[in-house]
């Protein structure tokens, strides 16, 4: 039998942690590496979300999908009224706010930077850091360094159980987090290799946003906006054919993106007959190493952000859905539905969640079926074929009565010809920000001068 000694003088009394995890990954960690400033002497606000109610639309209020490493919009935001948004003044999101996820079922601290000049508020599961005027770090720095191995180990072990089986990220914690001290040096060059790298995810996302609209364009939908009716009338019989009641099912505008389909100058088919749904179980072998993509692995623009790795004894029992290189995982449950992904050759025979439809086509090339499943086409059908009560989703047989469009060819070359490039340069803003990351790494790890030139070298920098 194996057992540690904590003092008890040595418990954090703002947490009293008598869990074994907790101190002996604690006893793992060298903290004289990253002792400098706590959180709090470099902020002026470290502070959880509120518990706004949300609607329909209006203005953003970002949650916990919408965080990852590269991005603020992996998935669709909710909204809140502009009376609300008033009223939540201090939770009001400023350009170079940093953003970390309080509330997870296995992992917290998933953090970006908050770049956009627009009304936007944040939400309860997760936090907000703002840096004080003139402070000894810049917030590039600090992202890099709250995304490294250690700062990432730590925020997971001073995370507590909360609600619904999730675990939470302590703000009192938080705010203790150590931060080490590092050399203005170092500290522009990260700046410079931030603002590189968040070029070309700029330049990534208007490539995607030009494919989506040669694909509207071609429909006959690049200015048609959907409107949600308060009133209409349905015929009962329309109700027993299809064994719904529920208003939402029957919106006209689900009937107007449907004529649309159909009324393509090609032809159109149902989902069911056009692509390929693989939905056979995979058993994971329990020694074997696998990579398991989930909702919070998937990207704004339709990429795979990150993923796990983990034995198969260790994945979660709805790791069962085996993908290859060119198949599109959909989401299928209301409130992810745009979460939608092209697995690309660096995820080939990785598992994903049950959660997803996995999909291909002949007749659609993998990269048009993207923008097409992600685009109002996709996204209302999917939409009106959720039901369910504790979880609302779109069962199989809903999800193969969704109607597509069987694009021209020349259409689909263009638009899969602007998504590779837009893959391509994804790619390399995540090569210049895991750098970032490393070199950070390095700096605590083993000093200061061989991150700098390390970085200098794989970012071509002088």
């Amino acid at each position: 039998m194996q057992y540690s000694i904590v003092n008890y003088k040595d418990i954090n009394t703002n947490l009293y942690r008598l869990d074994a995890e907790y101190h002996v990954g604690i006893s793992k960690i060298d903290m004289s590496r990253l002792i400098g400033y706590k959180l709090s002497d470099l902020c002026k606000k470290v502070v959880q979300g509120p518990n706004p109610k949300f609607i329909d639309e209006g203005i953003p209020s970002l949650n916990g999908k919408n965080v990852y490493f590269g991005t603020l919009d992996a998935d669709v935001p909710n909204y809140i009224s502009k009376e609300e948004y008033k009223s939540f003044r201090p939770y009001h999101l400023n350009v170079n706010d940093i953003l970390i996820t309080l509330k997870h079922a296995s992992r917290v601290g998933r953090l970006w930077i908050f770049q956009e000049e627009k009304e936007c508020l944040f939400s309860r599961n997760l936090g907000l850091i703002r840096l004080d005027t003139n402070t000894h770090i810049n917030v590039e720095t600090l992202l890099f360094y709250l995304w490294g191995r250690i700062p990432q180990t730590l925020l997971n072990l001073i995370a507590t159980g909360g609600t619904n089986g999730q675990i939470t990220l302590s703000m009192a914690e938080l705010r203790e987090f150590p931060i080490p001290k590092l050399s203005d040096d170092l500290q522009i060059l990260l700046k410079i290799t931030f603002l590189s790298g968040d070029k070309l995810i700029g330049q990534s996302k208007k490539l995607y946003h030009q494919a989506e609209n040669l694909l509207l364009s071609e429909l006959g939908l690049l200015d048609w906006r959907p409107e949600h009716c308060l009133s209409f009338v349905r015929n009962y019989f329309d109700t027993e054919q299809v064994g719904r009641f529920d208003a939402e099912y029957f919106q006209p505008k689900y009937d107007e993106i449907v004529k649309a389909v159909k009324d393509y100058k090609g032809r159109w088919e149902t989902l069911g007959n056009l692509l390929n749904i693989k939905d056979k179980n995979f058993n994971p072998v329990d020694n074997k190493e696998y990579r398991y993509i989930e909702l919070a692995n998937i990207g704004g623009n339709g990429e795979v952000a990150g993923h796990t790795t983990a034995e198969g004894q260790e994945l979660p029992t709805r790791a069962r859905r085996k993908v290859c290189a060119n198949d599109v995982i959909v989401s299928s449950i209301e409130g992810s539905l745009s979460s939608i992904a092209l697995i690309t050759r660096e995820c080939d025979n990785a598992l994903c969640s049950t959660g997803f439809y996995v999909v291909n086509s002949d007749d659609i090339n993998s990269e048009t079926l993207l923008v097409l499943l992600k685009s109002q086409v996709g996204q209302l059908q999917l939409k009106k074929g959720c039901s369910g009560t504790i979880l609302t989703a779109i069962n199989k047989d809903e999800f193969g009565r969704i109607v597509l469009p069987v694009v021209n060819k020349k259409i689909q070359s263009k638009i899969q010809q602007k998504i590779v490039e837009s893959f391509a340069l994804r790619k390399q803003s995540k090569h210049l920000l895991e750098c970032a990351k490393k070199s950070v790494e390095m700096a605590i790890e083993k000093d200061e001068k061989t991150a700098l030139q390390w970085l200098k070298k794989e970012t071509k920098t002088n």
